[in-house]
């Protein structure tokens, strides 16, 4: 039997549709990171495409962040002339089949129904691999497993 525990309240809400940057694809941006390129590539069109003025006017606004280098500014502002946004285009590759949001919903519904319920049985129950509703639990709904330990009770006269 497992219980699980939420960082995050059982809360309706689309935790998993928010923008998440892929591995390896501008690792010097924060969560922010669609609005800081948006920003990038402004200062470089304000600056006549300087690259030494845009880099300097970043730091400028943020002291606590790397620079950009020269080729993400450039990459950056190609992607807006060819694309008309910074955001990352989608990518191919094979699609979710498991954590959709349907099965994501189903197992919010069973998990607030029953949160007793073992991963084996509640993965019977609702047709999904034990390995996806794993997944789901810990990444769609930020649940993780935790077991009830017992200790001894502390007593007045334990303190001293």
């Amino acid at each position: 039997m497992s219980i699980w525990s939420s960082s995050r309240s059982l809360q309706l809400g689309p935790i998993w549709e928010t923008h998440r940057e892929p591995a390896g694809s501008w690792p010097r941006f924060s969560s922010g990171a669609h609005i800081e390129r948006a920003e990038i590539v402004t200062i470089f069109i304000q600056k006549n495409k300087s690259v030494v003025l845009t880099q300097r006017e970043y730091q400028k606004r943020h002291r606590n962040q790397s620079t950009p280098d020269k080729k993400t500014i450039h990459a950056l502002s190609h992607q807006f002339e060819q694309y008309g946004t910074t955001l990352d285009s989608h990518h191919s590759g094979r699609p979710r089949t498991a954590r959709s949001e349907e099965n994501i919903a189903r197992v919010r519904e069973s998990a607030a129904e029953s949160p007793k319920t073992s991963i084996r049985r509640r993965a019977q129950q609702l047709n999904i691999s034990q390995r996806s509703l794993r997944r789901i639990l810990k990444k769609g709904l930020h649940l993780f497993p935790y077991k009830i330990q017992l200790v001894q009770k502390l007593l007045p006269r334990d303190h001293n």
